[in-house]
């Protein structure tokens, strides 16, 4: 069977790193090793060497689920991981995991159920809207609406904190803007009194922040997600003593 071996070394300087945790207060041990594979698919098949779970303290208290688009996930980031998930849990010191999906994330009721039946989070953003918009999987404004009324409502019945958001800048035809404009309207309507609520053109609403293919952020533009979402976080999480 073919595949690619990834060798890790234990690093020489160790004790050095372990004293930096320390004095700097970081939300990782040091000897805690995370492997980020491409995003293209890949398969696990075995491990073999000396290895354990993270001890207790060597993860940040904190988890962050991020549910999305492509957009969420991080397509078109130069390097991996580089989405506004990633960039908002080193921001905020926490752990993070990603259920960004490219070409899907349409809001179905069974993923919100989904999403509140993990207990391995601590708060959550949902990205909700942006595949709606493009013709191979486009929904109707009743539908669209039906799904985000249902899909809000099942996430507001968990008292966890989640940060909701509608579709950002992008740079479509006059149609499309025209209906991901409803479609925000609509995002807004059930989600600011449901969730905590931000408008995806107060996080991204720069034009020239979309990459090549119209849609993606670039790189400053995933910057500037991840830092605009990243400070109403974790003010917000301030405020209510989280």
């Amino acid at each position: 069977m073919g595949g690619d071996t990834i060798h890790i070394e234990y690093p020489t300087g160790m004790e050095k790193l372990r004293q930096l945790a320390e004095e700097y207060h970081l939300p990782y041990d040091p000897e805690v090793v995370r492997v980020v594979m491409p995003y293209t698919p890949c398969y696990y098949v075995g491990v073999n060497g000396k290895v354990e779970p993270p001890r207790s303290g060597g993860l940040p208290e904190k988890t962050y689920l991020a549910y999305g688009s492509s957009i969420t996930h991080g397509s078109l980031g130069l390097i991996q991981p580089d989405s506004y998930a990633f960039r908002i849990a080193q921001q905020l010191g926490t752990d993070y995991l990603n259920l960004g999906f490219a070409g899907c994330a349409l809001m179905e009721e069974e993923m919100a159920e989904y999403l509140i039946s993990r207990k391995d989070w601590d708060f959550a953003s949902v990205e909700m809207g942006i595949n709606a918009v493009g013709e191979k999987r486009r929904l109707e404004l009743a539908e669209f609406e039906r799904r985000i009324d249902r899909f809000t409502q099942i996430l507001a019945a968990d008292p966890r904190p989640v940060f909701a958001t509608s579709i950002f800048v992008f740079n479509g035809e006059d149609a499309e803007q025209e209906l991901a404009e409803k479609m925000r309207r609509i995002v807004r309507r059930y989600a600011a009194e449901r969730l905590i609520f931000t408008d995806g053109l107060q996080l991204l609403g720069d034009p020239t922040l979309i990459s090549a293919d119209c849609t993606h952020p670039s790189v400053r533009g995933i910057e500037q997600i991840a830092v605009r979402w990243g400070h109403i976080m974790q003010e917000t999480l301030q405020m209510t003593d989280f």
